[in-house]
């Protein structure tokens, strides 16, 4: 996905939403233990400012909530038109992150269990369910706000600050001792 003009209210709509579905699906993925134990990483997801959904509950006299719920699964709208075409076969990249989106790309390419349209493991149509993407449902994991996409992005990104943070002489000096 390459929006053309960042100016735009709807550019910055579409940007806001894919990086709050970011954060939302980073946070829950720390939440339940499936990102890399790097502490810096997990201290940095940790503070992200993930935003809940209240939800209360009335009985029939609507005077005061019964119960109350707050939960952080709630989707944003991009969230949602990325898994939807993730179900169709299609692939939203943002190629600002141009490594990344290649790099998950080869991954996704490497997953024998991924049933495209006109799998030949797909016996006949009906396999496909209601609509036809729903034999595609693997494909959520390599969109942008997929598992794999993520976690991918966010071990690119720590390498990017170590780097930063060793000094380009120090950079020079550790490929120089690995080239070797």
């Amino acid at each position: 996905m390459y929006i053309t003009n960042d100016n735009t209210s709807s550019a910055h709509a579409l940007h806001a939403s894919i990086e709050a579905a970011s954060m939302q699906c980073l946070w829950i993925l720390n939440l339940n233990k499936l990102l890399p134990q790097i502490p810096h990483l997990v201290d940095r997801v940790r503070q992200l400012p993930v935003s809940p959904k209240r939800i209360m509950y009335y009985d029939m006299t609507f005077d005061e909530p019964v119960c109350e719920e707050i939960t952080y699964t709630h989707t944003h709208s991009m969230d949602l038109a990325i898994k939807t075409t993730a179900r169709l076969g299609f692939m939203l990249r943002d190629l600002q992150k141009e490594l990344c989106a290649r790099f998950v790309d080869e991954l996704l390419n490497g997953d024998t269990s991924l049933k495209t349209v006109g799998n030949p493991s797909i016996v006949n149509r009906s396999k496909l369910g209601a609509f036809i993407g729903e034999g595609n449902a693997r494909f959520i994991n390599y969109s942008m706000t997929g598992r794999i996409y993520l976690i991918v992005n966010e071990l690119i990104e720590e390498s990017k600050r170590s780097i930063l943070i060793l000094g380009t002489n120090e950079v020079n000096d550790t490929l120089r001792r690995q080239a070797l």
